[in-house]
């Protein structure tokens, strides 16, 4: 199954996070942080420290300056905290830019995640190449009966549905029947998690 309840962080390491000017520099817990961590792929998997690109807290709202100060990075941790305090999220092996003509890209390696309260993550169901749609308008991580996740142009609001890609329910509560639940975002982040370079002892 593509769907795993807590799996193992590394209790020993939690990473630096470098890159904000805010007392605190994440919306995340350690424990939040080092979940993420020990779910990345191998190379980046327990990283010593993550380097902020992006937060609404820090670099006020726009599509722009998300796109700007993401160029050029791969392996990013996309971060939600809605404003009734729920976190949800992504990974993403490859840099967020806008792709010409609304392809999508990314890897098997794509996942979403929620703290509900418990870590729960989920990879790839090899149903569809679905991974991450980025355009002027929207950023999205998968697809086919709905986006995983969606935020809209303003990165103010976002939907999450139940998504073919990583065969996942919504992230959060939905209405009765509904595939799909609204949110509206207080705060996003996008961390950059460097490859490891051959100087950190790995267990």
């Amino acid at each position: 199954s593509p769907r795993h309840r807590g799996e193992p962080a590394d209790e020993a390491s939690t990473p630096v996070m470098q890159g904000s000017h805010r007392t605190r520099p994440t919306v995340l817990t350690d424990d939040q942080v080092r979940s993420i961590s020990g779910s990345l792929p191998p190379r980046c998997r327990n990283a010593d420290k993550w380097k902020l690109c992006y937060s609404t807290l820090e670099h006020g709202v726009s599509m722009h300056t998300l796109y700007r100060n993401c160029a050029g990075l791969d392996n990013v941790v996309l971060v939600i905290m809605t404003d009734r305090g729920a976190v949800l999220g992504a990974f993403s092996p490859e840099r967020f830019e806008v792709q010409h003509g609304q392809h999508y890209f990314g890897s098997r390696e794509t996942f979403l995640y929620k703290f509900d309260p418990e870590f729960e993550i989920y990879r790839w169901a090899m149903n569809n190449d679905y991974f991450v749609l980025c355009t002027h308008d929207c950023v999205a991580f998968g697809g086919g009966n709905n986006f995983g996740i969606l935020l809209d142009e303003a990165l103010l609001t976002g939907t999450t549905g139940r998504c073919d890609t990583f065969d996942s329910p919504p992230l959060l509560p939905t209405k009765g029947d509904d595939d799909s639940a609204p949110f509206v975002i207080y705060a996003l982040e996008v961390w950059h998690i460097p490859e490891f370079s051959g100087n950190l002892a790995y267990l």
